[in-house]
């Protein structure tokens, strides 16, 4: 910042003294501006330790004010991707939303089509030792979706009770069309169409367990008689299984309160009612 002068005052006869105080605050008042400014566009070190400051915009300063080379100061998102990670010794663990979906009711109104999910995926590392220098297997991820009511579960029950929630596999008899079939909410539920005749799948299941310190592993395996490690004929990935995450106290805490926050937004409930609330105020 700019040293702020301090001539003597012997200098200065009583008249003067007024302009000498402001011009003093003028020139304080520049010296803040520019340190402010010195503070945010770069980082520096705090006492040694490895601390930074960020001078990371926040999302309206970034699209109000940010004038990058890709994007006009003009721009407005239209699309957003909230995520939560996780780093395990043997997987990642990424919390996802996905939103409901809404249809028209009445003339001019709108009404729940699809409740949201939260998705959950696990994602095994590149090597096997757990150092994750070699990254991630993104091909290799296995996912299951909570409905908002499991979501609902694991808030009320951990870190207190072990939860276990179970999607079961096609049963015999049934048939896989041109896709993989994928591991629904209602047990046995067959696709449409001809296909090739699968055998007895076992159940993908997601398992909580409360551990020391707070800490809750989250555990992805699928499942049969109940043994686990088995190969599913309608999940590619299912050779990769178990995959575990052990979530820190503070990293659960985190969770619980995205789950929390986010179940309005799942049931489209927050949307509605904002809806209906201007609704009821133009209407008086």
């Amino acid at each position: 910042p700019t040293p702020i002068p301090h001539p003597p005052s012997a200098r200065y006869s009583q008249h003067n003294s007024s302009k000498m105080i402001a011009r003093h605050q003028l020139l304080l008042s520049r010296s803040v501006a520019a340190g402010a400014r010195h503070l945010i566009s770069g980082s520096r070190k705090s006492n040694g330790s490895n601390c930074r400051y960020s001078s990371t915009p926040t999302i309206r300063q970034y699209f109000d004010g940010g004038n990058t080379p890709s994007r006009p100061s003009s721009y407005t998102p239209s699309r957003a991707f909230p995520q939560y990670t996780i780093f395990g010794d043997d997987a990642l663990l990424s919390v996802k939303p996905l939103l409901p979906t809404f249809k028209p009711a009445s003339r001019d109104g709108v009404a729940l089509d699809r409740k949201g999910k939260i998705m959950m995926a696990f994602t095994p590392r590149l090597d096997s030792d757990g150092s994750g220098v070699g990254g991630f297997r993104w091909d290799d991820q296995i996912t299951i979706a909570l409905a908002v009511e499991e979501v609902g579960l694991l808030i009320n029950q951990l870190p207190s009770y072990e939860v276990e929630i179970c999607r079961d596999g096609p049963r015999p008899g049934t048939t896989e069309g041109t896709g993989n079939m994928q591991y629904g909410m209602n047990s046995g539920a067959a696709q449409e169409g001809g296909g090739v005749q699968i055998s007895d799948a076992p159940d993908k299941v997601l398992t909580a367990r409360p551990g020391e310190g707070a800490t809750v592993s989250f555990k992805i395996d699928f499942v049969r008689d109940g043994v686990g490690g088995q190969i599913s004929p309608v999940d590619n990935n299912s050779h990769h299984a178990p995959l575990e995450v052990v979530v820190q106290a503070g990293e659960f805490e985190v969770l619980k309160r995205i789950m929390e926050s986010s179940i309005p937004y799942l049931l489209g409930w927050t949307s509605m009612m904002d809806i209906g609330i201007a609704s009821m105020m133009r209407s008086g």
